[in-house]
């Protein structure tokens, strides 16, 4: 394995025609040079590996990213190749997410770890607490809330968590004061306008 945790692989597709194992073989290996370059904080290089990954994935099997790709015919797959492939997809896009996050990328947080969680709806629970800061820095505290009550489900410990919940209550207690003064200013300014045509 060369130095940095790359394991040599050509990350480019070329343009002779690889085999479906050689294609999964060479995502996996894509996928595992992304790791190390997260887990050193080199999100730049891991983004670039996971994407690289993705494109050797595409339009393989039943692939539901392979629409992305227009002309891209899908190819017939063992059922252990699907698994594999699944499984990578899974992993590039929850890691892409993770990337992001650490980046505050939020629309892209959100864009990756829902690709995640359409491959496995079950998730987990980094999926879903990626995807719920993403929602909660942005506003949306509805999905922020669904998001990270289901990754308190699936990690009940875990003090980022419990963290991102603490501040979500903030946030929505304030947003409930100021719909409230909203409100009661409404009703006011109604009363008066009552009082003073009579």
């Amino acid at each position: 394995m060369a130095e940095g945790g790359d394991s040599g692989v050509k990350e480019k597709p070329h343009k002779k025609e690889l085999s479906i194992s050689e294609k999964i073989e060479k995502a996996v290996a894509l996928k595992e040079d992304g790791n190390q370059h997260f887990k050193s904080g080199d999100y730049k290089d891991a983004v670039k590996k996971y994407n690289y990954a993705l494109l050797y994935l595409k339009g393989l099997g039943e692939d539901p990213t392979s629409q992305i790709v227009p002309g891209v015919k899908s190819q017939s797959l063992t059922k252990s190749q699907k698994e594999t492939r699944n499984k990578t997809l899974f992993a590039c896009y929850n890691n892409l997410s993770g990337c992001m996050l650490k980046e505050e990328r939020w629309d892209r947080v959100i864009r990756h770890a829902t690709s995640a969680l359409e491959l496995q709806p079950e998730g987990n629970s980094r999926t879903f607490y990626r995807r719920g800061t993403a929602y909660l820095a942005t506003g949306n505290l509805d999905s922020a809330d669904s998001d990270l009550k289901r990754a308190a489900v699936l990690s009940p410990n875990d003090p980022a968590v419990n963290k991102q919940l603490i501040e979500l209550g903030e946030k929505m207690k304030e947003f409930r004061k100021k719909e409230k003064e909203i409100y009661s200013g409404m009703f006011v300014r109604k009363n008066k306008i009552t009082v003073e045509k009579n």
